[in-house]
């Protein structure tokens, strides 16, 4: 149970409703603040579908991505966006912004520049974690020394 990922996917939030809904693909990155929201009660109706983000899908700091919401491969949704139900699956390479949404055009040639971003920020947590194993390394050495010249 949980929210299904295929592939390597760095997610930075926890705000995830319902996460039995939400499909991730391959190198997707949700940065922190955002939210994944499947349920959404609107006018006293609840409507629930699934979250669907291909792969390559980068969503933005404090973005939302409600029910139904869905993107094909590489595309980009900026900070502070809302991405619903309503729109149609977004299309491959492209970037879109803003509430309503906004097209900003297709800026992904190639390999989209996602997977960069997704490998640096799991080189950014290993270090982080390399880091705190030295920390944590040296207060236990640092406590052995002490007790033994004691």
């Amino acid at each position: 149970l949980g929210v299904r990922c295929r592939g390597f996917c760095v997610v930075e939030t926890s705000l995830i409703s319902e996460f039995d809904l939400v499909h991730l693909g391959p190198g997707c990155v949700v940065c922190e603040g955002a939210r994944l929201r499947p349920a959404v009660l609107e006018d006293g109706i609840l409507t629930i579908r699934r979250v669907r983000l291909g792969a390559g899908t980068f969503v933005g700091e404090g973005s939302v991505v409600l029910c139904g919401g869905a993107t094909d491969e590489s595309v980009q949704l900026a900070a502070l966006s809302l991405l619903s139900g309503r729109e149609s699956q977004l299309p491959r390479g492209s970037s879109w912004q803003g509430s309503p949404l906004q097209a900003l055009g297709n800026t992904f040639r190639g390999e989209p520049p996602v997977f960069r971003k997704t490998y640096l920020c799991a080189a950014k947590f290993l270090l982080a974690d390399l880091v705190a194993l030295a920390l944590t390394g040296l207060v236990l050495l640092s406590a052995s020394l002490s007790f033994y010249a004691s």
